[in-house]
């Protein structure tokens, strides 16, 4: 088993999907590029595969990876929308064609990407069981506190070793958001010490295996 193999078991189309561009995401300079480039740039060396739970087009931090580093690209999503994605308009009516639209954003760069269509909870022990083990994984799927929660535990438990980072630690009022909830839930867990947290902003991940 191996990083050839998890790719055979999810193979791109055949071809480009008929759809238009959408690069939708929310992926700033300011805070998600700083904490990109300092985790996957600047501490690269020796690590060749990066995860992400939640893609969505793969106009944000999908693109921001494969275009600024040289890492395996694992896109970990159902492409059918949290439950979060389905109460905005705005969100909703791309879940249609979701997919089809992030195949059309990454497809020059289909060669080190692999799409995972599952939920994170199965997607992270069908990539362990192909003997694919991320260096990096960013959190940013449903954003309910216990999806978050549990993501969290999953990474860890299943990737003991990779650097877990995630964002939308704060809304645009900079106030504590669910997933500041279900990291203070990891604290009270004994799952990570509130001394492993670093933030840039609404962006935030933990120093273990750095």
């Amino acid at each position: 088993m191996s990083l050839q193999t998890l790719r055979e078991a999810y193979p791109w189309p055949e071809a480009c999907p008929d759809v238009p561009k959408d690069p939708h995401k929310w992926f700033n300079q300011k805070e998600h590029a700083k904490t990109f480039r300092h985790l996957l740039v600047d501490h690269s060396a020796g690590r060749h595969i990066y995860a992400e739970i939640g893609s969505w087009t793969g106009g944000g931090s999908t693109s921001w990876v494969l275009n600024n580093t040289a890492l395996h690209t694992i896109c970990i999503d159902t492409w059918k929308g949290s439950r979060e994605h389905h109460k905005v308009a705005d969100y909703a009516k791309r879940l249609p064609t979701l997919y089809e639209t992030f195949c059309v954003n990454v497809w020059p760069f289909r060669a080190r990407t692999t799409p995972v269509r599952e939920k994170s909870e199965d997607a992270l022990g069908i990539i362990k069981g192909h003997d694919v083990h991320p260096d990096f994984i960013y959190v940013a799927g449903s954003h309910e506190e216990d999806d978050v929660y549990d993501d969290i535990c999953n990474c860890i438990r299943t990737f003991p070793n990779a650097v877990i980072l995630g964002d939308d630690f704060t809304n645009s009022k900079g106030q504590p958001t669910a997933i500041a909830a279900a990291v203070e839930r990891c604290y009270k867990d004994g799952i990570i010490a509130p001394h492993e947290l670093q933030r840039i902003g609404r962006c935030w991940w933990l120093t273990r295996n750095l």
